[in-house]
């Protein structure tokens, strides 16, 4: 069996292995999605699809924030919901930024990793114990959009 050293075969392979990388990392999608929260008075739970991946995409979330106003001595429990592996309920901790009259603010800030599969939903829920007082506030993600290859 006879063996060939053609230089221009490494020179190729050499240039795929190099801009190969690149070309996949270009078919990777940046993303950031904003939602409004608003809690009438009167009620206590707010849920909303925040995004649906597309059928040949898989979503990585790398960065989740929000920032909000309950009434004065209430809290928000916010929960990310997400279907990547398996389902996913993505809790995060808020801290107190300051108290206008009649107020306190909260803001959310997190550097995270959390994966949706193709096709499934990105769901932001947020809750309180009680229902006196309106909520207002803003949710989001940046993350990426990464192609899926068909297996088949």
């Amino acid at each position: 069996m006879k063996t060939s050293t053609n230089p221009l075969k490494f020179f190729l392979l050499a240039i795929l292995v190099v801009f190969g990388a690149q070309m996949v990392q270009a078919a990777d999608e940046p993303l950031q999605v904003v939602r409004n929260i608003v809690m009438q008075n009167g009620t206590n739970i707010f849920r909303e699809t925040m995004f649906t991946v597309p059928k040949n995409k898989q979503l990585v979330i790398e960065f989740f924030s929000c920032n909000y106003d309950v009434p004065s001595g209430q809290s928000l429990f916010v929960v990310l919901e997400t279907d990547g592996g398996g389902h996913g309920l993505h809790s995060f901790l808020a801290a107190k930024q300051g108290s206008p009259p009649g107020q306190d603010s909260f803001i959310i800030s997190q550097l995270v990793r959390i994966f949706a599969d193709p096709g499934t939903d990105v769901v932001l829920t947020a809750q309180r114990i009680t229902t006196a007082g309106s909520v207002v506030g803003t949710c989001g993600f940046t993350g990426q959009l990464i192609d899926i290859k068909n297996s088949k």
